[in-house]
């Protein structure tokens, strides 16, 4: 977070988000120069978080709140090669993973030493990528 107004902003949020899961693979020759890879990923996930709001002078530094919650995530993954000579490989890998956690717990750090908590409502992440890259061989033969 980042305010031009108030130099004194250094709140943060920080997040873990560990679990377990399945991932399927599945690799497809297309033919002799290009493959084809495909990955698919299930994950039971718990999140937790903290964070620092330090500009609410009711709350404690450096932690003000936590988050708990449960969920899982999917993602994918599509990835095409191509070789150019003997080692020598260009690829283009496009991902995708969401998260989703259901309802949790909310625990505030108050400096009276209360520790109020409320219901967390969802949270949801959702990332897109795209990669282009060369293989190169580090010996050449």
């Amino acid at each position: 977070m980042h305010s031009t107004e108030d130099s004194d902003l250094t709140s943060y949020y920080k997040y873990r988000a560990d679990g377990f899961g399945l991932k399927i693979k599945k690799d497809y020759k297309i033919s002799p120069i290009f493959s084809l890879q495909g990955d698919f990923i299930l994950n039971r996930v718990y999140y937790n978080s903290y964070g620092n709001w330090n500009l609410i002078n009711n709350f404690e530094h450096p932690k003000s709140f936590t988050h708990l919650s449960n969920g899982f995530n999917i993602g994918y993954s599509l990835r095409i090669s191509t070789k150019i000579k003997n080692q020598l490989s260009i690829f283009l890998i496009y991902n995708y993973l969401t998260e989703q956690t259901s309802n949790g717990v909310d625990t505030l750090f108050l400096k009276n030493g209360s520790r109020p908590t409320t219901r967390l409502n969802q949270t949801h992440l959702s990332i897109h990528g795209l990669r282009l890259g060369i293989i190169l061989p580090i010996f050449f033969n």
